[in-house]
């Protein structure tokens, strides 16, 4: 469609790239880098610029709905995509069925209803899901409490057909450098983790870090860094 408009924005893919590669060079060798692309990349193009950081290096991309993903999926993008909230039960099959090993769906889980409706629709189509659980470590949005996060991920491990992968949290106040609750929700985190560890769960990614507390907190960086506005030329 050809749209004719008064103003337009141009944007360069050029600078997303460089942008990528300066973030690189902050966090650890070992780290990973999951583009965060949703609300159509933050109004920049969700296809040019999930392109764009692929090739620059990013090995995932973070969405916010199922139809961003298939989106992502249907313009031939090979890296997992991670939804970063718990998708509606509605999408489980549609979730089960883009579940392939170079461009997997995948969910970011907090319910134990979530959890076995995916598991069940998994055996059905006999193919595994990988999933991240999140938790509230005091943002008070979404995820699970602390409290009841060892409860969880063992049901989870219990259910056939579905992997944790990882396991992440979102700061509440990482822009203030000087705030003291960004270093208090992680301890909460690395407290958790080794608690889990304990329990005899080890998984393969944490992460916590989103673009903010990737300047401001390197400490946080762990297994994934989230880089959202960041990376967005300003």
């Amino acid at each position: 469609m050809k749209f004719y408009r008064p103003v337009w924005i141009e944007i360069s893919l050029s600078n997303i790239r460089d942008n990528i590669r300066f973030i690189r060079k902050l966090i650890p060798e070992s780290t990973k880098i999951m583009a965060v692309v949703k609300a159509n990349g933050y109004g920049h193009g969700m296809l040019e610029v999930a392109q764009a950081a692929i090739e620059a290096g990013v090995e995932r991309l973070g969405v916010a709905s199922v139809e961003e993903a298939l989106e992502l999926i249907k313009n031939n993008i090979k890296i997992p995509i991670q939804l970063l909230s718990q998708p509606p039960l509605s999408s489980v099959k549609t979730i089960v069925e883009n579940s392939i090993v170079n461009n997997s769906i995948i969910s970011t889980v907090y319910t134990e209803d979530f959890a076995k409706v995916l598991s069940n629709e998994a055996f059905k189509q006999n193919r595994e899901c990988l999933i991240h659980v999140k938790v509230d470590t005091g943002m008070h949005r979404v995820g699970i409490s602390t409290e009841n996060t060892i409860s969880l991920v063992k049901y989870i491990s219990s259910l056939p057909n579905i992997k944790i992968e990882g396991l992440f949290t979102h700061f509440a106040a990482a822009d203030d450098s000087e705030n003291p609750y960004t270093l208090l929700q992680f301890k909460r985190f690395i407290k958790l983790k080794e608690t889990l560890e304990k329990h005899n769960f080890n998984f393969r990614m944490y992460h916590c870090a989103n673009s903010a507390a990737t300047l401001n907190f390197p400490q946080t960086h762990m297994d994934i860094v989230r880089i959202g506005k960041l990376f967005y030329p300003n």
